[in-house]
């Protein structure tokens, strides 16, 4: 399904929560991301048509889903981490965009999937938003797209580890480690 906003037709939206950014500056807490060929584009969910940030992919040197906690609260109008015990997660909910700002300053966007409170629905929302990110080509636009051998290495050792954890089953472990071998 396609969406209009503005000039730029978008493929895909989802709901996120802001976590931090460095430089550090003030977002709503509740953000709705549009994903088209050419950007990412951070809207305001309680301003509509309010664009708070546009990423352009050829600004993006990393984009990276990062394990988070499964779960947020709001409380007094802050989003707060709960961390310990079970709450903690090792699936990848979270996403840390590294990307050149406006004036080529480096940036650093952390956000996460807010389509559930449920860990499980997070982590396919970002498989989804993978899988639609491969199907458009679009991490062939970031500037950062290389990435150099030992990175691919040690992301295969952290796979292992997650595989003999019993986290990831073998299909899963075989499947991410060929894709990551084909990028050497």
């Amino acid at each position: 399904m396609n969406y209009t906003l503005g000039k730029e037709s978008f493929f895909a939206h989802y709901k996120v929560d802001y976590i931090n950014s460095s430089p550090t500056q003030v977002f709503p807490n509740s953000l709705r991301m549009y994903i088209s060929k050419k950007s990412f584009s951070f809207y305001d969910i309680k301003v509509p048509n309010r664009l708070i940030l546009y990423i352009p992919h050829n600004k993006i040197k990393r984009f990276l889903f990062v394990p988070g906690t499964g779960l947020r609260i709001a409380k007094k109008g802050l989003f707060r981490n709960i961390n310990g015990g079970f709450m903690n997660s090792l699936y990848n909910n979270e996403i840390q965009i590294d990307y050149l700002d406006e004036e080529n300053r480096d940036s650093l966007l952390h956000i996460g999937m807010a389509n559930s409170i449920l860990v499980n629905q997070r982590k396919n929302a970002c498989l989804e938003l993978a899988d639609l990110m491969k199907t458009y080509g679009i991490e062939q636009e970031f500037l950062g797209n290389s990435v150099s051998h030992s990175d691919i290495l040690s992301q295969i050792r952290e796979l292992s580890d997650l595989y003999q954890a019993g986290i990831l089953t073998e299909t899963e472990f075989e499947a991410k480690k060929a894709e990551l071998l084909r990028r050497i």
